[in-house]
C-alpha cells in the first residue's frame, strides 16, 4: 500500500471504498447494484436496435445509485480530512495533508449533489454510442479518483518518497480508526503487514506516537525483528518459523 498514490486510480477508489466500508456495511450493496446496470446498459447498447425508454430508465437509476456512491465518498473524504487535522494538534510532527475526490462531473460542483442529477443524465444519453463501441460507461463515480496535497506547499503526494507516501497511508488508516472508537464506539483490530519497511527512524517513530493513541489491539508482521525496537516494552513478540 505504500505505492497507492502512484498506482491507478481504481487502486485509490478501492482503498476509499474499503474505508466506507468499515463505516456503513449497506454501501457494498450500493456499489454491486451501480455495476450490474452499468453491465446491464452496456450489452443493451452494443445490441443494433433498443428501447429507448428501457436504457432512458435504467441510466436514471444509474445516476441515482451514483450520486449516492459520489456523496459517500465525499463525505468519507471530509471524515479523513477533520480526523487528520485532530491528529496534527496532538502532534505537530504529522504531516500536513489534505484530500479531495476528482472527477469530470464534480470539479466544480462542492458537493452540490443536488446540483449534478441533470447533467448527469444527459452525459449518459450522449456518450451512449461511445459506451457501445468501448464498453463500459465513459462517466461516473467508476472514473473517480482521490488525490492529496501537503497544505504547506501544495505539493501532490505521489510525489513524495515510498517512505513519506507509506505514513500518509498509515495517518490515514489510523485516523479512521480513531474515528471510529471515538465517534462510533467501534474498537477495530488493526493488522499491519510488514509495516516497518520504507520507513526511516523518523516516521517509525511517528507510527508509535499513532499507535499510542488508539488503545486497540494491533498485530504487526515483520521479516526481522529488529525492525520492530521502536516499539514500547508493553508488546508480546511471536517467532513463527516455516
Amino acid at each position: 500500500m505504500e505505492r497507492l498514490f502512484i498506482k491507478s486510480p481504481s487502486i485509490r477508489r478501492n482503498f476509499l471504498d474499503s474505508l466506507i466500508l468499515s463505516i456503513d456495511k449497506n454501501y457494498n450493496k450500493i456499489i454491486t447494484n451501480y455495476k450490474k446496470l452499468i453491465f446491464e446498459r452496456n450489452k443493451i447498447l452494443k445490441k443494433n436496435n433498443y428501447d429507448s425508454d428501457w436504457i432512458t430508465n435504467i441510466e436514471k437509476n444509474i445516476v441515482d445509485l451514483g450520486i449516492k456512491i459520489y456523496q459517500e465518498r465525499y463525505e468519507q473524504i471530509s471524515l479523513i480530512n477533520s480526523n487528520l487535522i485532530k491528529l496534527e494538534n496532538l502532534n505537530k510532527s504529522f504531516y500536513k495533508i489534505n484530500f479531495s475526490i476528482y472527477d469530470e462531473l464534480l470539479i466544480s460542483k462542492n458537493g452540490e449533489f443536488n446540483l449534478l442529477y441533470e447533467e448527469y443524465l444527459n452525459k449518459l444519453k450522449h456518450s451512449r454510442n461511445v459506451d457501445a463501441i468501448i464498453g463500459g460507461c465513459k462517466y461516473g463515480p467508476h472514473k473517480t479518483d482521490m488525490v492529496g496535497y501537503k497544505t504547506d506547499d501544495n505539493f501532490n503526494i505521489n510525489q513524495l518518497s515510498t517512505g513519506q507516501q507509506k505514513t500518509v497511508v498509515l495517518l490515514i488508516i489510523i485516523a479512521q480508526c480513531k474515528f471510529m472508537i471515538n465517534e462510533l464506539n467501534k474498537n477495530p483490530i488493526i493488522i499491519f503487514d510488514e509495516v516497518c519497511s520504507h520507513l526511516d527512524t523518523h516516521n517509525r517513530t511517528l507510527l508509535l506516537d499513532l499507535i499510542e493513541l488508539l488503545n486497540v489491539q494491533i498485530f504487526m508482521s515483520g521479516t526481522e525483528k529488529k525492525f520492530f525496537s521502536f516499539l514500547s516494552t508493553n508488546t508480546t513478540y511471536c517467532n513463527i518459523n516455516g
